[in-house]
């Protein structure tokens, strides 16, 4: 807590109020300069962040674009009402090939007989098996129902995939053990081992002799046919089946054969395009906004004259000026065309034209050979961790640390400022009190009226 202040008692004089003042009138000077370069260094820090945002994007959507154009995503044409989905990669090579759906991949059920709800089937040990991972159950005396073994299957912790319901039937509680992958080699064994024999109940062998229970549901493989080729699959998913193509079924469609078409898709190309030319005007206006100067108010961009802003500004223009050889040469060819603000719009059918009149030319314009390449080697060293944008951020964070020190020295200077001046106030009450004092003992010994 401060301490009381009572400067001023002897002599009357308000020397708080004029502590207060000088303090005042000392601090502000220093204070506005500081509040002023502080609020300067902010505004420039948030323009670089802003224009290094920008920045980064513009080279996100340069690689994208080269990305695209050096392997072109892939469009597949299915009829409507196929039991198949197809998808491509932009790896996948361009053609017709037909598919036939023969049959779904199923997974394997096996149903128990009827037993009484309430009664044990058995003890012993009961060992489950599913493609070769096996998992024991121990049923003991008295935890023997239909209901206690089905949940035993599925309490066990090693259980590799194996569900087991228990369906209340008009004549007795029925067991339906299931597996949860499809696919021919995803088949159930059960044995039993031990106790009073009841388990045998339970048993599956799969071969027909040793079977106690009966197979409602087999397990089988998907199979398609591709231009007359059989193709099987554990699910109902066909991963490539010609490189770069998967195949999805959703129902058996035996003796129906489809024509699939996989296509360049020159619209993924189109829409990146479209992304670069939105990233390229984005960092064109931020440029704008950080540089712009008002004649008429005075007010200018906290960029306005950076070095920094104007060596980027002038090397994504010269990134668009491009010749390549060929019949697609320059960028207004492609649908690309610049205005008088440094901006650049984009023709989707001008593109398309040239796309269809010479892709291979359009992809060397536009390419990492071409302007992708050109803008991102142009930008590249502005933005990142390592960028002249970052570095410029960094030396403005530092600046605005050294403000915040010089803010604590100008604290610690007037404290200083103020304990000398209440020292001199002191030394000042003391002497106008003591000269008070001295004042109205001459007044008294004169005999005059007393000074108020």
């Amino acid at each position: 807590m401060d301490p009381i202040r009572f400067a001023g008692i002897g002599s009357g004089l308000d020397l708080e109020s004029m502590t207060r003042q000088l303090l005042q009138a000392e601090r502000a000077a220093p204070e506005l300069r500081l509040n002023r370069e502080e609020q300067q260094i902010q505004d420039e820090a948030s323009a670089f962040n802003s224009l290094s945002s920008v920045v980064s994007s513009l080279t996100a959507q340069a690689s994208a674009l080269a990305e695209q154009i050096g392997q072109p995503s892939r469009s597949v044409d299915v009829p409507d009402e196929a039991p198949f989905s197809v998808t491509a990669s932009n790896t996948a090579t361009t053609g017709r090939f037909s598919v036939e759906t023969e049959a779904l991949a199923t997974a394997q059920k096996l149903r128990s007989a009827a037993f009484d709800p309430a009664a044990d089937i058995g003890t012993g040990t009961l060992t489950f098996s599913l493609a070769g991972d096996s998992f024991d159950i121990e049923v003991l005396a008295g935890k023997g129902t239909p209901d206690e073994i089905a949940a035993a299957v599925n309490n066990a912790e090693n259980n590799p995939g194996i569900r087991a319901t228990v369906i209340n039937g008009a004549s007795g509680d029925q067991i339906v053990f299931s597996s949860d992958a499809t696919g021919a080699a995803n088949t159930i064994t059960v044995s039993a081992s031990g106790g009073d024999g009841g388990l045998d109940a339970l048993t599956y062998a799969g071969d027909g002799i040793n079977d106690s229970l009966t197979q409602i549901a087999a397990a089988s493989d998907a199979r398609i046919r591709v231009d007359g080729v059989e193709i099987t699959s554990a699910t109902n998913q066909f991963s490539n089946v010609i490189d770069g193509i998967d195949i999805d079924i959703a129902r058996a469609e035996p003796g129906t054969s489809l024509d699939v078409a996989v296509r360049r898709d020159d619209n993924a190309t189109a829409d990146a395009l479209q992304r670069f030319v939105d990233a390229y005007n984005d960092t064109r206006r931020v440029i704008d906004q950080q540089t712009r100067y008002n004649a008429e108010t005075g007010n200018a961009g906290p960029l306005l004259g950076d070095s920094a802003v104007r060596s980027l500004s002038s090397a994504m223009r010269g990134a668009l000026n491009i010749v390549e050889s060929g019949e697609i040469s320059v960028l207004s060819q492609v649908g690309i065309q610049t205005d008088s603000d440094g901006r650049i719009s984009f023709d989707r059918a001008a593109f398309n034209e040239a796309m269809a009149t010479d892709a291979d030319g359009v992809a060397a314009l536009l390419g990492q050979s071409g302007l992708s390449g050109r803008i991102d080697g142009a930008v590249s060293g502005y933005s990142g961790d390592n960028g002249l944008l970052t570095a410029r951020g960094d030396a403005l964070d530092q600046r605005l640390e050294r403000i915040e020190e010089d803010r604590l020295a100008l604290d610690r200077r007037m404290e200083q400022y103020e304990q000398r001046l209440r020292s001199q106030f002191t030394a000042l009450d003391s002497i106008v009190a003591q000269l008070q004092q001295d004042g109205q003992f001459l007044l008294q010994q004169l005999g005059l009226p007393r000074q108020q």
